[in-house]
């Protein structure tokens, strides 16, 4: 090797003896049992040896917008030599980045892309052959909501209710979509967009839960607070008085109009008569023994659904003396818990109107009422004092 003899008397060299840019000569002298014969010499110089890939592997195996996709591979150099890589990163089958990064991230691929990676070994003197990766397709990330609510926050038997999402995220950005579940009672009541009434009643709880979904698949669900629906008070729809000019010794009762609760309660009634702005009677008639020649007298009606009446609001339409008989108005504001029935001695009847706590019906006040009170007060209010 190299001039020098060696101690290889046999007619192979193991290839780890040998190392590249050596010169090997083998000289081989033929005998026949008696006597040798001519010599004859043979030589070979001892190139390089191209490195190779053995493995080439992409992970994570499902790729996603949001991944770091990396390659791992196996090498060899049967010359011992250091292997160095390059890297054709392929979207699509064109090469959007090159060199020695062995990964790449979501910023150069999209849903739906293909990707592959071909690698070149090299020993510092030659390219050794390039492997190709397995091509993976990148497929769709599940849409993520962080948090649902009921809206509006109290719900009555009346009320319509939304199911409002909070913290959309789709790293494909995707149009942002839910599927809608509404839950009463811990058991499934509707799959629409909203709920009302003809889901729900009182005291019940009610969860609505979001799903996310993005056109191809769904995230994780998330479920709103519980909301337990509030109580709607009843509604009095008219009162009026048995006379409008009671003589002595006359019993005064009140006739009721109907009455309607949205819950479907029972409805229940509280009288409250007056005469000179004090309480005289609780009962349903008044006899005239409560009342003298010119006073004023009224009653008051509360309807109760067994949950709680209200709080009264003034109302006071139409002006006392502008009409003379009787006559029922109905009051503005969100539906009205108790009616008042003023008899005074222009035999004029007007009609006020309380309002409950608790969640009132929507109604359209007239046209003086809203005049009349620019500024409505919310909350109990004393009788009336005595009418002239």
């Amino acid at each position: 090797m190299d001039g020098q003899e060696t101690a290889w008397d046999t007619d192979t060299v193991p290839a780890s003896e040998t190392h590249r840019g050596e010169v090997w000569e083998v000289t081989i002298t033929p005998n026949d049992g008696e006597e040798e014969g001519a010599s004859v010499s043979a030589q070979a110089s001892i190139a390089n040896v191209a490195p190779a890939v053995l493995t080439l592997t992409l992970a994570p195996s499902e790729v996603r917008e949001a991944s770091v996709v990396q390659a791992t591979l196996s090498t060899e150099d049967a010359d011992g030599d250091a292997v160095t890589l390059s890297y054709a990163w392929k979207v699509n089958g064109v090469v959007v980045q090159e060199g020695p990064g062995d990964s790449i991230d979501g910023a150069l691929f999209a849903k739906g892309d293909s990707l592959q990676v071909t690698a070149t070994p090299n020993d510092g003197f030659v390219d050794g052959v390039p492997m190709d990766s397995e091509v993976l397709t990148v497929l769709n990330t599940l849409p993520v909501v962080e948090s649902a609510a009921i809206d509006p926050a109290e719900l009555f038997e009346g009320s319509t209710a939304s199911c409002v999402a909070t913290g959309w995220q789709d790293d494909d950005e995707d149009i942002e979509g839910y599927n809608t579940r509404w839950l009463v009672d811990g058991t499934e009541a509707s799959l629409t967009s909203t709920a009302d009434g003809s889901s729900f009643s009182h005291l019940q709880s009610v969860v609505c839960e979001l799903t996310p979904f993005d056109g191809e698949e769904i995230g994780t669900p998330v479920q709103s607070d519980p909301v337990t629906v509030g109580n709607t008070v009843p509604v009095l729809t008219s009162a009026s008085l048995s006379s409008t000019a009671p003589a002595e010794g006359e019993t005064l009762s009140v006739t009721l109009g109907s009455a309607s609760d949205e819950d479907g309660h029972s409805v229940t009634y509280s009288y409250a008569w007056y005469a000179g702005g004090s309480v005289v009677g609780t009962d349903a008639t008044l006899d005239s023994a409560s009342f003298s020649k010119g006073q004023s007298v009224y009653v008051v009606v509360t309807p109760n659904d067994g949950f709680g009446d209200g709080l009264p609001e003034p109302q006071r339409c139409p002006d006392p003396g502008h009409h003379l008989g009787l006559s029922d108005h109905r009051g503005s504001g969100r539906g009205h818990g108790q009616r008042h029935l003023l008899l005074d001695r222009r035999r004029h009847l007007a009609v006020r109107d309380r309002q409950h706590l608790g969640r009132q019906p929507e109604q359209q006040g007239s046209d003086c009422e809203r005049d009349r009170h620019p500024q409505r007060r919310r909350g109990r209010r004393q009788p009336p004092e005595h009418e002239h």
